[in-house]
């Protein structure tokens, strides 16, 4: 679940770590990367599998998550396999 695609603003490219994290001293759960957030049932039960696998918090700030956790929600667990739950409106 690495957010690591590219994408064009204007002129410019952002990559999405420059394009979504706007909010470093926000936590996850609060939005520290915009539409990742509580409100976004589906990419916030991900986090909250990321965040029981890796052991941190997701009310925890964004930038005081250790520098390898930071890398993982940006990019990605590389071979690590992670189990994901998650249950959409209907519980399913």
């Amino acid at each position: 679940m690495g957010a690591c695609k590219v994408r064009r603003v204007g002129r410019h490219q952002l990559s999405s770590t420059e394009a979504h994290r706007r909010f470093p001293s926000l936590s996850l759960s609060s939005g520290a990367i915009k539409g990742w957030d509580r409100r976004n049932q589906f990419y916030h039960q991900m986090l909250a599998s990321l965040a029981k696998h890796y052991d941190f918090d997701l009310e925890q700030s964004f930038e005081s998550l250790p520098e390898n956790i930071q890398q993982v929600i940006l990019y990605g667990s590389g071979r690590t396999e992670i189990p994901f739950n998650y249950l959409n409106e209907r519980a399913r």
